[in-house]
């Protein structure tokens, strides 16, 4: 659970971090860029400001969010893979 709870932290905060350390520049840059590459970024799947303020839902925002979740999935799914292929379970 709290592994859980600190991913979706991370997810949500890694974009405005990223912005922020872009104007630090330095090892503080690439270090959260290397977070916000390895996390799952969340904000892809934020609609609320839609909700909020009463605007129709465009179809690209949730094509790119399905897209980006297949995508992500396959990806952590084929590093399963190769982390258990040689492993006697």
């Amino acid at each position: 659970t709290i592994c859980a709870i600190i991913i979706l932290f991370v997810g949500h905060i890694t974009t405005s971090a990223l912005a922020e350390a872009k104007l630090v520049g330095g090892l503080s840059y690439k270090l959260i860029a290397f977070v916000y590459y390895v996390f799952p970024n969340l904000d892809k799947f934020d609609l609320r400001s839609f909700a909020v303020h009463n605007i129709p839902l465009p179809q690209s925002p949730g094509i790119i969010a399905f897209g980006y979740a297949i995508l992500y999935s396959g990806v952590l799914l084929y590093c399963a893979h190769l982390l258990f292929k040689r492993r006697e379970l």
